[in-house]
């Protein structure tokens, strides 16, 4: 039985998601838990409210569609994914935050390369997820969520392929 004190690892995989169980002492178990689905990009949040770190992870379905990952985390790893398809290209990095201002954890993922995307699913508090919003972009790469403006909510910042650039996406309440 894991103690929750302790801080695991989640790793990301070829398909899917590995746990490192911790020792407590900066130590990790090898991979006990592995659960298959997308193991891109991942990041740690509570997405059904249930006080336990989940883990989400975003990639490519064998379409070739956009697909965030939900492993709901569970005090004795994760649980089986599962799978939101977000649009029709790849997803390549996520970030984490209460967009809406509703209490619930929400997703904003970049996908596409040239026909790039930034793509907000928003939260339920369950693990689940409402329909996808898709805001073309042009060659996203990287994400990070923050509030940049100082008005209290979180804004994104995108990174792009080629051009060395960011653009900020301000949230307006």
């Amino acid at each position: 039985m894991a103690n929750l004190t302790w801080q695991d690892l989640a790793i990301g995989t070829s398909n899917g998601v590995g746990i490192m169980l911790g020792n407590g002492d900066g130590t990790f178990e090898p991979i006990s838990i592995l659960r298959k689905g997308q193991g891109g990009s991942l990041v740690v949040a509570d997405f059904n409210n249930d006080g336990v770190p989940d883990v989400a992870g975003v990639g490519a379905n064998t379409s070739g569609q956009g697909v965030v990952s939900i492993y709901l985390g569970d005090g004795q790893g994760i649980t089986a994914a599962k799978n939101t398809v977000i649009g029709p290209h790849g997803a390549v990095a996520e970030a984490v935050a209460d967009f809406n201002g509703d209490g619930f954890i929400d997703l904003a993922v970049t996908t596409g390369g040239f026909a790039g995307f930034v793509t907000l699913i928003k939260g339920k508090g369950t693990g689940y997820f409402r329909n996808p919003i898709s805001h073309p972009e042009g060659l996203v790469d990287g994400i990070v969520a923050a509030d940049l403006d100082g008005n209290g909510t979180p804004d994104l910042a995108v990174t792009t392929f080629i051009g060395n650039s960011v653009t900020v996406l301000l949230n307006k309440p």
